[in-house]
C-alpha cells in the first residue's frame, strides 16, 4: 500500500501543476505486476473510511481544474465499501464519492488505476443499497485481474442492478446491460462466473442464472481502420476504433463494443426537413458479412421535434457503437455499407474486419 500512497502523491503533484482539465482517459494506464489469480467472489463491507486519504488523493488528479476549495465544496464524503482482507490482498478500494449536489459517483481503484464503475450519477436520495457483490477472476488466464462489480439500487419507480467488468490489464471497462427490479448476485460455474438473480442482500436467495461471464475466445481483427466513399451526393470519411472489443472476458449481456466515426460531406443542392424522432442526421455505417449485420445506434441528443437545413459542402460528423455479436456462427469477413437517409446511394467497402478464433 506504500507504493499505492507514494504514486498518487506523484501524481497529485504532477497534475496539479498542469493548467489542463484532467480526465480518467487521460491518466494513462499502469498494468499492476502479474500474479497467480484464483476466483474469488466476496461481499462488500459497511461502508467505511479505509483508505480515504490514498484515495482522494489520486481521485484529486482528475479533478485539477477545480482549486482545493472548490474540490472540498464540490465533494463532501468518501465512503470505502471494499473488505480490508481484499483491499489488501488485491490493492483495492471501492469508492462511493458523495456531491454537494445531491448525487453520488462510485469509483475502483485498483493498484496505480481510477475506474467509474456507474454509468451516470445516481442520486442519494433514491434508495441505494450499494454494492451487492465483487469477483476477482483471470479467466484468460494472463495473469492479470479481471474485476466484476455488481451495484443495486431503487426508486419509487425503479430498481435497477449493473455489473461492470474492468480489465486490469488494458485498464478498459465495460457496463453490462441493466436488469430490472432485482439485485445479480456472483457465482462460480463451470466455464467462469454465473450472475444470478436475488433478492435484497441476500445472495441464498441467488438461484435463477441469468448469463455467465466466460473466457473471450473470438477477437475482431481489423482490416481497414479508415476509409473513404463518395456517390454523387455525398462523401463518407470513416474512422474505425477498435475500443473494448477484444475485451479477455464475454457474456451475452456486456455489449462490448467498438466505435465507428462517419464525417460525412454533403456534395448536392441544399435542402431542409423536419425531423421526427430523436435521431441526429448524419450517415450511417452498418457491417455485414451477408448473415450477420452490426446496426449502428443512431440515437442523439436531438429533440423530438428538430428544423434540419443541410446545405452544399455541409460536414456532419457522427459517432456510433457497434455491439458485439453473440451468435457462434458470426465469423468471418466483413463489409461496410455506408447510408445516407436522403440518398439511394448506399457504397459498400468490403473487408473492413474480420471476427474469428482465438
Amino acid at each position: 500500500m506504500k507504493k499505492f500512497f507514494s504514486t498518487a502523491l506523484t501524481m497529485f503533484l504532477l497534475f496539479s501543476a498542469s493548467a489542463c482539465v484532467a480526465d480518467l482517459d487521460d491518466i494513462k494506464h499502469v498494468p499492476p505486476d502479474p500474479k497467480p489469480i484464483e476466483a474469488t467472489i466476496f461481499a462488500p463491507s459497511e461502508k467505511s473510511t479505509w483508505n480515504k486519504d490514498g484515495f482522494v488523493s489520486m481521485f484529486r488528479t482528475t479533478q485539477t481544474e477545480l482549486s482545493d476549495e472548490e474540490f472540498s465544496q464540490k465533494y463532501t464524503a468518501f465512503y470505502n465499501y471494499m473488505p480490508q482482507t481484499y483491499a489488501d490482498e488485491y490493492d483495492m478500494d471501492a469508492f462511493e464519492v458523495q456531491q454537494s449536489d445531491g448525487k453520488s459517483i462510485f469509483y475502483v481503484r485498483q493498484a496505480d488505476n481510477l475506474y467509474r464503475i456507474n454509468s451516470f450519477p445516481l442520486r442519494i436520495d433514491i434508495t441505494f443499497n450499494g454494492f451487492v457483490q465483487f469477483a476477482v477472476t483471470d479467466l484468460n488466464g494472463d495473469s492479470y485481474e479481471e474485476i466484476l462489480v455488481s451495484y443495486y439500487y431503487g426508486s419509487e419507480n425503479l430498481d435497477r442492478s449493473y455489473i461492470h467488468a474492468i480489465d486490469t490489464r488494458s485498464g478498459k471497462s465495460v457496463r453490462f446491460n441493466g436488469y430490472y427490479n432485482t439485485p445479480i448476485f456472483f457465482q462460480k460455474t463451470g466455464k467462469g462466473i454465473g450472475l444470478y438473480k436475488g433478492t435484497e442482500s441476500d445472495p441464498t436467495t441467488a438461484t435463477e442464472l441469468v448469463s455467465e461471464v466466460t473466457k473471450n475466445t473470438r477477437k475482431y481483427v481489423f482490416l481497414k481502420k479508415s476509409f473513404t466513399v463518395q456517390t454523387s451526393n455525398y462523401k463518407a470519411e470513416v474512422e474505425i476504433d477498435e475500443d473494448t472489443i477484444n475485451f479477455p472476458i464475454v457474456a451475452k449481456d456486456l455489449p462490448l463494443q467498438f466505435t465507428s466515426r462517419v464525417k460525412m460531406t454533403w456534395l448536392g443542392e441544399g435542402f431542409g426537413y423536419t425531423n421526427s424522432d430523436t435521431y441526429l442526421d448524419g450517415a450511417y455505417a452498418n457491417y455485414s458479412n451477408g448473415k450477420h449485420t452490426l446496426k449502428c445506434e443512431p440515437w442523439g441528443a436531438g429533440e423530438a421535434i428538430t428544423e434540419f437545413y443541410i446545405a452544399n459542402g455541409m460536414e456532419i460528423a457522427r459517432e456510433y457503437y457497434m455491439h458485439r455479436l453473440d451468435d457462434l456462427d458470426c465469423l468471418g469477413d466483413y463489409s461496410a455499407t455506408i447510408s445516407y437517409r436522403f440518398s439511394e446511394e448506399k457504397p459498400v467497402v468490403e473487408s473492413v474486419f474480420r471476427i474469428e478464433k482465438m
